[in-house]
């Protein structure tokens, strides 16, 4: 038990980074099958990296590829193959992580894909892209996870944790704190 103990704390204080997740998955869907260019862009909440995104497949077979952009389709950061065997929610995970800044515009879209979306859309800061158009008003359900690095805001001079009659003792002290 002692073991659980300890690796709970060193993971605590090892882990510095922390995930949010932008989500636009609306109910009252629609869906459509094999459009060309299917995708939907967002807005970034803070630095960091694409870990995941989620999708509602609309059902099929599709084979396709995921490109992440800078803006609306702007410029291409990232492709990634990805399939999907019938109507489901999907969790792409990224083979590589994508760097993106806060506050900031991005857009995934699938070649070719059958999607569930939302109208009206409920999701503010982006849109849909449907056969290479984008529409205001429509949403994908989806969800980006963006794990951000967000360092402890303290510095530790000294740690000690030791096991001793069933039961965890834990002593530190901070050299600095922040946002305390």
């Amino acid at each position: 038990m002692k073991k659980l103990y300890f690796f709970v704390l060193v993971a605590f204080f090892a882990v510095n980074s922390w995930a949010y997740v932008i989500d636009g998955s609306d109910d009252g869907l629609y869906s459509d099958y094999n459009i060309f260019n299917f995708g939907q862009s967002f807005t970034t909440v803070a630095a960091g990296e694409i870990t995941e995104i989620r999708i509602s497949a609309a059902g099929g077979v599709t084979n396709t590829t995921m490109r992440i952009f800078t803006g609306e389709g702007v410029s291409e950061i990232y492709s990634q193959a990805v399939s999907f065997t019938g109507e489901s929610q999907y969790s792409i995970v990224l083979t590589t992580p994508v760097a993106v800044n806060a506050s900031t515009f991005y857009s995934f879209i699938f070649d070719q894909a059958s999607l569930s979306y939302a109208s009206p859309g409920l999701y503010a800061d982006g849109r849909m892209i449907y056969s290479g158009t984008w529409l205001s008003g429509y949403d994908l359900w989806f969800q980006v996870t963006i794990e951000e690095d967000a360092p402890l805001p303290i510095t530790l001079s000294s740690f000690t944790a030791a096991f001793s009659n069933g039961a965890s003792l834990l002593n530190w002290t901070t050299q600095s704190e922040s946002n305390n």
